[in-house]
């Protein structure tokens, strides 16, 4: 039986310190697999509330986003990996968001 090679590494991050050691493991797979790292942030907003606070919402989570993800490609560059980031929005489930993105690239990936 034969292993498929690693093409794409997705690592989804939330600022704490566990994906963030998540993202140093995944750095490290991706480099020995000569892999890509994907690095995604899912925001989650509420799913019933007015325009005006969810675009206030939506205004100051993404700017925590992209602190995440910025902390977060610094420590996968450090090992020299080639890195992307992706921020999802969901009024969902934030782990079916994240497999369903995974699936998505998968597939993306295979076609």
């Amino acid at each position: 039986m034969s292993v498929p090679l690693l093409r794409k590494i997705v690592v989804a991050v939330d600022g704490s310190e566990p994906s963030l050691k998540a993202v140093n493991f995944a750095s490290q797979l991706a480099k020995q697999t000569s892999s890509k790292l994907q690095i995604l942030n899912v925001i989650l907003l509420p799913a019933y509330t007015s325009p005006p606070t969810l675009e206030n919402l939506r205004a100051e989570l993404s700017k925590k986003s992209a602190q995440i993800l910025e902390k977060s490609e610094a420590l996968a560059k450090t090992v020299k990996v080639e890195t992307d980031t992706k921020v999802v929005e969901t009024t969902q489930s934030v782990v079916e968001t994240i497999v369903e993105h995974s699936d998505r690239r998968k597939q993306t990936l295979s076609s």
